[in-house]
């Protein structure tokens, strides 16, 4: 599942503009490793911020459902992961820049693509004859609504780490 969802808005990165002023940035040394420190940095608060997303879900699956929703909170955990999964793509489109800065619907194949793989999602879920066969469970509002308040976690993690990047950049130009 987690390919399906992921690859579209792959594909739709590859053809995000690029950045304003890409060709005032100097170019990269080559002797540097393609994961330099701030991409690397960026990887694990991204990386942290999603496992923290995903696991206060569960818990709180598990402690509104108890344990014969087992599989309530797994749904509600899986959903929430591939919910910040699509939604932190939108802040991968750049390295430097922040969403807000690049627009949120700039890019129309990230759109469409976000869209057609939450559709993956929806069918996943809602679809009964593919429950069993993905081990999910239909959620409801009340779900979808603790869904949306930790998916968030991730892109704003990702959006506040390029704030403090940028900072971080401009001191050490300026000093």
């Amino acid at each position: 599942m987690n390919l399906i969802t992921d690859s579209f808005p792959a594909l739709a990165l590859g053809v995000e503009k690029g950045e304003p002023d890409i060709m005032k940035v100097n170019p990269r040394n080559p002797e540097e490793s393609i994961l330099n420190k701030n991409m690397i940095v960026g990887i694990c608060v991204q990386s942290i911020a999603l496992t923290i997303a995903v696991l206060l879900a569960y818990n709180w699956g598990l402690k509104t459902y108890g344990s014969e929703g087992l599989y309530i909170a797994r749904t509600i955990a899986f959903t929430t992961l591939i919910t910040a999964e699509l939604i932190r793509a939108y802040s991968s489109r750049s390295e430097r820049y922040s969403l807000f800065e690049i627009g949120f619907f700039s890019n129309r194949s990230m759109v469409y693509a976000t869209a057609l793989s939450f559709l993956l999602l929806l069918v996943v879920l809602y679809i009964p004859f593919l429950q069993p066969i993905f081990k999910t469970f239909p959620i409801g509002l009340k779900d979808w609504s603790i869904v949306l308040r930790f998916c968030i976690i991730p892109l704003i993690a990702g959006e506040l780490n390029k704030v403090i990047s940028k900072k971080i950049y401009k001191n050490k130009i300026s000093a």
